[in-house]
């Protein structure tokens, strides 16, 4: 039953438009930005969370880090037959690194992730003054490895290259991105 369901949300998803990429199915993908669903098949039911991630992040998967459950998959319903329509249109209004900023400032959270998120977004948009205020932040809370090990990799490429070669590297990591999600951005969100 729940092979199921999954095929059934995956293939609901796939006919309003939607890239499905394993469990993620992504509704908007811009230079800046990936956005959409993740579905979380949880022992009891089938959760659908909503998912936005900057596209010049280094990671080797996609994940939920900044998302929201939204929904419960359950018996007939039918999510992607018109009930997600509000969630894609608010994610589909984080298009660029500085609607991410926004985005992530809007979060009732701070963690080394967000923190990440924020400096690497004002490295993209050229604002190094606000990266080195928001590095500042980043530096005082406790960081997982995954998120130093990027910081490691900005902080060198800052001391070598300079401004022009981290955002040579964030233009790297999208090019990444590319390739995990099958494919490069759709411009216009589709």
């Amino acid at each position: 039953m729940r092979a199921f369901d999954l095929r059934r949300l995956k293939k609901d998803a796939k006919k309003s438009g939607m890239r499905v990429v394993g469990n993620f199915l992504i509704a908007s993908y811009t230079r800046d930005v990936i956005s959409g669903f993740a579905i979380d098949p949880a022992p009891s039911a089938i959760y659908l969370w909503t998912f936005v991630l900057p596209t010049y992040d280094d990671l080797p998967f996609l994940h939920m880090s900044l998302g929201q459950r939204v929904a419960v998959a359950k018996g007939d319903e039918r999510f992607f037959c018109g009930m997600h329509t509000e969630y894609v249109e608010n994610l589909e209004r984080v298009r660029t690194a500085a609607d991410l900023l926004i985005y992530v400032d809007g979060l009732d959270f701070r963690n080394d992730y967000s923190e990440w998120i924020k400096y690497i977004s004002a490295i993209r948009l050229g604002d190094f003054l606000a990266a080195d205020a928001t590095l500042k932040n980043l530096l005082a809370l406790p960081m997982s490895s995954a998120v130093q090990r990027r910081l490691d990799a900005i902080i060198s490429v800052l001391k070598n290259g300079g401004e022009s070669g981290a955002q040579h590297l964030l233009e790297t990591w999208s090019v990444q991105m590319a390739r995990l999600v099958g494919g490069s951005s759709w411009g216009s969100g589709r």
